[in-house]
């Protein structure tokens, strides 16, 4: 955490960033202090609990300031507070935060009547919302697996009961143990602590009438995308869990890895099981896991996971990023080689749902245009 100073003005946000990271913060900063408060929040950095202009105070976080005001009422409607995967609820509190701008993105399109229109324009088979799915179509903070409703019916059903997975964290023992419902799901990684989820998932009906799945994961100012934890896990034996072992290798022997010698998680059974969808990973002398590419895999291999154990005849995965943002595009590109370009992975700008939704010229959806771009300085 640092201080930047530019146009006589002092802002208290982290150091080291990239030029558009930069121009971001200052931007959304400027955004909160005319728009919410310029009272600073608190932020834990390296142990110790600094102020930040990045961070909402407690005396706003409960009213939920930087929801569109639009949806707020169905975003807390959706689901319980403590049905959201682990420190979901935290990152609303950052003005840089990208489930925010998830939800401030898709939920004023998909609440709205022309939802299909909308959708048709950025996605070429999408045909209609399934509204009879998951809450109204979507789920915020999706880990695939048996959500229930106020009623207690099951949102995701057929052969789903139990499913999950963003090992981000390396809190739990062996398989996930646990404290989160449902179990370690079908990635064998979700606990209290952590477990793999993507920001949005929607169900909607494709041009022939098939029920399928698109799962979204939300990236504003991130310079990457998370990477591996068992690469630099304390509990990593380097004799043993040997990552730069080759694709080929590791699952042939998945006990080379340490997330399923000692986590248990099935992250590189499930590889095995569909190692044709990562039909270039002989471009890769190691594990091509390692880094970035990690979050794209793992989040890939519960979309793959579902399109054979459940109700979605198919189910396609996307980034959608700021248009400004380039940091992803190096890891984006590498993932894109390792997969061969399969349709089932894509990237959009966050612009590209912006311009849809400005195309139906309709009032309330102006409205929203309006309010996102002058949140997220997209012009």
């Amino acid at each position: 955490m640092g201080e930047f100073y530019t146009d006589g003005i002092t802002y208290r946000m982290p150091g080291s960033l990239t030029e558009f990271q930069q121009k971001m913060y200052v931007h959304l900063i400027n955004w909160k202090w005319k728009n919410i408060t310029e009272a600073p929040g608190k932020h834990n950095f390296r142990g110790k609990v600094v102020e930040s202009d990045v961070m909402l105070p407690e005396s706003v976080k409960e009213s939920f300031p930087l929801i569109y005001p639009m949806v707020l009422d169905e975003f807390r409607a959706h689901r319980k507070p403590e049905n959201f995967p682990c420190r979901y609820l935290m990152h609303l509190n950052n003005m840089a935060s990208s489930k925010a701008a998830n939800v401030n993105l898709l939920l004023p399109v998909l609440l709205h009547p022309g939802v299909n229109t909308v959708l048709k324009r950025v996605k070429a088979d999408f045909k209609s919302l399934a509204t009879d799915k998951l809450y109204k179509g979507f789920m915020i903070g999706f880990w695939g697996g048996a959500e229930t409703d106020e009623t207690g019916a099951s949102f995701v059903r057929g052969k789903t009961e139990g499913l999950v997975t963003d090992g981000e964290r390396d809190t739990a023992g062996r398989n996930g143990a646990s404290g989160a419902g449902g179990g370690p799901g079908v990635l064998g990684d979700r606990n209290a602590g952590s477990g793999t989820y993507v920001d949005i998932a929607i169900a909607y009906y494709n041009n022939q009438d098939e029920l399928c799945l698109w799962m979204i994961e939300h990236k504003l100012t991130e310079r990457e995308f998370a990477e591996c934890g068992a690469f630099r896990s304390k509990g990593r034996e380097m004799s043993k869990h040997l990552c730069e072992k080759s694709f080929s290798e590791i699952t042939a022997d998945k006990n080379l890895c340490y997330y399923h010698d000692v986590r248990g998680f099935r992250y590189w059974e499930l590889t095995g099981k569909y190692r044709s969808f990562f039909i270039n990973h002989h471009l890769h002398e190691s594990c091509p896991f390692r880094n970035g590419m990690n979050q794209l895999w793992r989040k890939q291999l519960l979309g793959l996971a579902l399109e054979t154990n459940s109700e979605y005849s198919s189910v396609h995965f996307s980034v959608v990023k700021h248009p400004g943002n380039k940091s992803l595009d190096r890891t984006i590109a590498s993932y894109k080689q390792l997969i061969d370009h399969n349709s089932r992975f894509s990237v959009l700008d966050s612009s590209e749902i912006v311009s849809a939704g400005q195309s139906l010229n309709e009032l309330k959806l102006n409205r929203w245009v309006e309010w996102y771009k002058g949140l997220y300085n997209i012009f």
